[in-house]
């Protein structure tokens, strides 16, 4: 491999590493938004935003020609890909968080690794390696640390403090929150199905375009979901107080879709540079960092303790077994016969 593709395939590792981060910046936003607002309100107002932003993104860049040049085939990749990103995966998303909160979605969520993966192997013709197989286990692993650990420690808290509580200090007390669990795991398996397919449609959308005009195509995604949810407005005539968003809702839906504006910035990019199997999985780090932006937004409702750090060096470990290619593995040592011929396999 040639330093000009080690140097774009780490180049997207570092791509897909600021798409999770400021992913998890925006699900830590978007879920304070929710608690005052709604769903369809979230839609209305990060979805439209994200035309604009890309659009001085891409004259920012240069990249507006490149629209013209686009054959049918790539915008309608890029239109689908917007679609099931922006809206089907968005929508599953917020209204997962508001039934169960994100913590328990999270697992949920992470079935959009598996449907991408083999949706990218059948259909982009990428393949899986031992290396990279261990490096997905472990990035998925990482998150599923944490999650399990916060949910053991929530429900201690809460038995704890429901037994030790007396009848005089629980009036007046906000209720705790009730997770809607069918709903919710329903919403959330829509997400992860929205968000596990459009990064396919993104590489059939590249791939058209003849690998260039990344970021036209985010445009062409943003358009398509935008005119997608008028169209659902249009159709469902929701009552005038949906168009009413309190002060405290729409300030963190506008941070919200600003923030995602730079996530999919950096996942479209990510695409381009590296294998869509490998920026997925790296993207799932979203769960983690949505631990510590948790912590900074609402410490007071979030734990940070030992548990993160080993799932940070975990998923750190599998990060780094995504983003080298297996000759660069090999390299390294004078691996023994039987490690080079496993290292070496392909699947399929």
């Amino acid at each position: 491999m040639g330093w000009q593709s080690l140097g774009g395939r780490l180049l997207g590792v570092v791509f897909s590493l600021l798409a999770a981060a400021t992913f998890a910046l925006n699900a830590a936003a978007a879920r304070r938004a929710v608690l005052s607002g709604t769903v369809l309100q979230g839609l209305m107002i990060t979805v439209p935003l994200g035309v604009p932003l890309f659009l001085v993104l891409m004259l920012a860049t240069g990249q507006t020609h490149l629209l013209l040049a686009f054959p049918l085939e790539a915008f309608v990749w890029f239109a689908a890909a917007g679609i099931v990103h922006f809206v089907i995966g968005r929508y599953g998303n917020y209204a997962a968080s508001a039934a169960i909160g994100t913590n328990l979605a999270s697992p949920i969520l992470q079935c959009e690794v598996l449907i991408t993966l083999a949706l990218a192997i059948y259909i982009l013709g990428e393949y899986l390696t031992p290396l990279r197989a261990l490096g997905i286990v472990l990035v998925l692993l990482g998150p599923a640390l944490i999650v399990n650990r916060e949910d053991a420690k929530k429900a201690a808290a809460n038995t704890s403090s429901s037994a030790s509580a007396a009848p005089s200090e629980t009036i007046g007390v906000k209720a705790a929150f009730k997770p809607r669990y069918f709903e919710g795991y329903l919403y959330a398996m829509l997400a992860a199905v929205g968000y596990g397919l459009s990064p396919v449609f993104i590489g059939l959308g590249l791939k058209a375009a003849g690998g260039t005009g990344v970021l036209a195509g985010g445009f062409v995604s943003y358009v398509a979901a935008s005119l997608t949810v008028a169209l659902v407005l249009l159709v469902l005539r929701p009552p005038a107080s949906t168009y009413r968003i309190g002060e405290t809702a729409l300030k963190w839906f506008l941070f919200a879709g600003c923030i995602v504006f730079l996530s999919h910035a950096f996942r479209y990019a990510a695409i381009a540079l590296a294998p869509v199997s490998v920026v997925t999985a790296l993207q799932r780090l979203s769960s983690l960092f949505r631990i510590y932006f948790g912590w900074i937004i609402n410490r007071d409702h979030e734990v940070f303790d030992e548990s993160v750090i080993v799932a940070t060096v975990v998923s750190m470990i599998g990060a780094m077994a995504l983003s080298i290619s297996t000759e660069t593995f090999l390299s390294l040592a004078a691996w023994p016969d039987w490690l080079v011929g496993i290292a070496r396999m392909r699947w399929p």
